[in-house]
């Protein structure tokens, strides 16, 4: 069966993310092996490129990440490390096995995100990068407030952002139950 698997851990000003400070989260994220560059439209792996990085963030937003570290590392305020996961085959028939696809996503639901995060749509700031990993693609998202104190997610913002992911995701197969659902109450209706 089809799932997407959410995580949503936060870091605490100070603390260490992995192996370093948050900024270095976002450096790893961006530059791990086999993430996906989008440059002018084209996806790339990294390793191709050197000194290049695979985050995306808005439309319009420049990403330059020696100051994406400084200022995640200089926020005094936690920063969430969203993960969203798919199982190889689930990732390729749904179309969520590249950057882009995962960047449209992310862009279209930035508002929930926010809602969910209790944070105004002003002042959510966040980075992403798509890892195209053999078993489980996935994406990161570093996710914090330019007010510090604004954002918290609670379990039922967890659950809510899980849902509408999911329900955006797998779109496309639960158009098909509904359709065959009609079409077996349709039936019932022609004997009765």
């Amino acid at each position: 069966m089809a799932r997407l698997i959410f995580k949503a851990p936060y870091y605490k000003p100070g603390r260490k993310a992995g192996k370093g400070e948050r900024g270095a989260y976002a450096k790893y994220i961006a530059t791990r092996d086999g993430v996906e560059l989008l440059r002018s439209g084209m996806a790339d792996y990294i390793n191709e490129r050197k000194g290049s990085n695979g985050l995306f963030a808005d439309e319009g937003v420049v990403i330059n990440l020696s100051q994406i570290e400084e200022t995640i590392n200089n926020h005094s305020g936690n920063v969430w490390g969203l993960i969203f996961s798919l199982k190889r085959e689930d990732a390729e028939r749904l179309g969520y096995n590249s950057a882009e696809q995962w960047m449209n996503l992310l862009r279209s639901h930035r508002n929930d995100i926010a809602k969910e995060m209790h944070i105004l749509p002003s002042n959510l700031r966040w980075y992403a990068a798509y890892h195209n990993k053999e078993k489980n693609p996935h994406v990161h998202i570093m996710v914090w407030s330019k007010e510090p104190r604004e954002p918290f997610l609670s379990r039922e913002g967890i659950h809510n952002l899980k849902q509408t992911f999911a329900t955006d995701i797998f779109r496309q197969e639960l158009t098909s139950i509904y359709k065959k659902q009609t079409e077996v109450r349709d039936d019932l209706k022609e004997q009765y």
